[in-house]
């Protein structure tokens, strides 16, 4: 089981504390997570000054992917009309087409860089919902199944 460290960045309930010092808090703590056996560190944005602040995570995460290498990166939210760009890097980044298509990318994609998680998305960027649950159905039924046979990466070579 992976158990990961939410980054808040709220300063609600500390009397006399500033947000440079609860945004300087949170990253020692991200900082020392790996060390503490932490898998993940997850980053929500949010645009509220007490609550929690974070309004970029996507940049934050850049920033927690150099100083914390031996550790996983997470959003647990992401408010996408505000990130063209993010969206547009999503899009880039997505792999579309054939259940052949997809497992020929996502095998590429583990060549390169090893073991990954894979999260699935259907429906955004104003997809109707019908057609995401088609694909849902398509991907559940041809891609799933032999996504699910894999092996971790290396293993056959241990064999």
């Amino acid at each position: 089981m992976d158990v990961g460290l939410m980054m808040i960045f709220s300063s609600y309930g500390w009397e006399n504390i500033d947000d440079e010092q609860v945004w300087e808090e949170d990253l020692r703590l991200a900082r020392q997570a790996p060390g503490f056996g932490f898998d993940v560190l997850w980053s929500a944005e949010h645009h509220f000054f007490d609550y929690s602040f974070c309004p970029d995570n996507l940049q934050l995460l850049t920033y927690l992917a150099g100083v914390c290498p031996d550790i996983d990166l997470g959003t647990a939210a992401v408010i996408v009309p505000w990130h063209e760009a993010a969206v547009e890097g999503f899009m880039k980044a997505a792999v579309w087409g054939t259940p052949d298509r997809i497992l020929r990318e996502l095998e590429i994609r583990r060549a390169v860089v090893g073991d990954f998680e894979l999260n699935a998305s259907f429906r955004f960027g104003g997809i109707p919902y019908a057609k995401a649950e088609t694909s849902l159905r398509l991907f559940a039924g041809e891609v799933l199944p032999v996504l699910k046979r894999w092996q971790p990466a290396g293993a056959e070579a241990a064999e």
